[in-house]
Order: structure tokens, then C-alpha cells, then sequence
């Protein structure tokens, strides 16, 4: 198995303000509670009212104790409200499915299938990560979040998670959304290696026909399927 591989095995299951200053006034910082709450409350909206997407993604992973990039392209598919397909065309074709508490990765190149079970509170999370899924009560549950500023004034959630399942993976996850439609467009994920993934996405699409085989756990012929 070639190394870039062996690195989304490991990944498959994790298929995430200005702050206030400590000499910043009180009104400030009611300000800046404001802002956020008015980001998220679109944020939120915009994830309830997705039905189903996709998009094409890059994704960039910097490992940091050994000074090396890795680069993806691909596409994911998306359907509210726990359903997500993570495809990989480049460097090789290979895909991950998120479908409930359950999860599997399918790696063509050496004719492999592996299953893992996610768990309810995981999928939301992974979800979560991304931008998509559960939102409102759960998403505050989930994360600490604070709000800054990116490129050209775009509105950054910076989260740290607060659920020990993610704790364990992501020290820090932030998401820059689109002015138009408050979902995310670039996201970056720190993690608790030290390592990073920032993952790009671009021809968002909302509303689209997905088909539900996309999100079936299917054995190719000749596959090995573990465990």
C-alpha cells in the first residue's frame, strides 16, 4: 500500500473573529458576540436548507514534522441529513462514504474495501468539520467558536471542538463562507499531529439529483473487505 494510502486509511473516519481582546470594552465585546451570532444564525440557515450538494474540492495536507505536502483533487456528495461521499480522482481514484453511524473506504489500486463504524455523535461531527450537517443546539454542544476576518473581509468561524471524539483529532477547524450562500469555501483543519488540511471547494452546487447507490455500501468484485 503507497504511503499517500496508508494516510487516508488513517483519515477515512474523520471523512473542521476578531477575538476579544483582554483590554477590550465591554461594548466591544458585545459587538463582536453580535457579529458572530449574526454569522452563525446564516450559517445555520444555510445548512438547514440544504437538501443536497456537491462540489468539487483541492485538498492540501502539510506534515509538519517532515516538511511535505500532499495534494487531492476530487469531488464530495453530500444529502441531509447524514449522508456524505468523499471521491478522490487525483492521485488516485479512491472514495470514502459516510452513510448514518456507519463508514467505508474504497481504494481501486489495491482492490480493497475497509468498514468502520462512526457512531452517531462522530458522523455529526465529521459533518460538522465540513460545514454541513446538524446545526442550532448541537453545533454550540460541539464547539467553541469565534469569528474573524479572511481574505478580502470573508467571514471565518474558528472552532475548537469541545466533544472528546473530535478533541482527539482536530485542535482547531476553521471555515471561511461565502458571502452569498454562508457556506464554506475554504476549510482548515489543525490537528493535534501538528499536521494540517486545508480543503478548497469550488463549483458548489445546491438542490442538484444525487443518486442514493452513491451512499451504498457495495463490494466490487475481487475485493478484499476488512475487517
Amino acid at each position: 500500500m503507497r504511503v499517500h494510502e496508508l494516510r487516508r486509511v488513517k483519515g477515512a473516519a474523520l471523512v473542521a473573529l476578531v477575538l476579544a481582546s483582554p483590554l477590550a470594552t465591554a461594548s466591544g465585546r458585545n459587538a463582536e458576540a453580535r457579529s458572530l451570532a449574526v454569522v452563525l444564525d446564516a450559517h445555520c440557515r444555510a445548512r438547514e436548507a440544504t437538501v443536497t450538494l456537491r462540489a468539487r474540492f483541492v485538498q492540501t495536507r502539510v506534515f509538519s514534522a517532515i516538511g511535505e505536502e500532499e495534494r487531492s483533487t476530487g469531488e464530495l456528495y453530500y444529502r441531509k441529513p447524514d449522508r456524505l461521499r468523499w471521491e478522490y480522482s487525483t492521485p488516485d481514484r479512491s472514495w470514502t462514504v459516510i452513510a448514518g453511524d456507519r463508514g467505508w473506504a474504497v481504494f481501486p489500486r489495491i482492490r480493497q474495501v475497509q468498514r468502520f463504524d462512526v457512531g452517531r455523535s462522530r458522523a455529526d461531527g465529521i459533518l460538522s468539520t465540513i460545514g454541513f450537517g446538524a446545526c442550532g443546539p448541537a453545533f454550540a454542544d460541539s464547539f467553541d467558536t469565534t469569528l474573524a476576518a479572511g481574505a478580502r473581509g470573508a467571514p471565518v468561524l474558528s472552532m475548537t471542538p469541545r466533544r472528546p471524539e473530535l478533541a482527539a483529532s482536530f485542535t482547531r477547524i476553521e471555515l471561511t463562507l461565502d458571502e452569498k450562500d454562508h457556506l464554506p469555501r475554504d476549510i482548515l483543519l489543525h490537528e493535534t499531529s501538528g499536521d494540517r488540511t486545508r480543503i478548497e471547494l469550488s463549483d458548489v452546487k445546491r438542490g442538484v439529483a444525487i443518486e442514493g447507490s452513491l451512499f451504498q455500501f457495495t463490494a466490487p468484485e475481487g475485493y478484499s473487505v476488512v475487517p
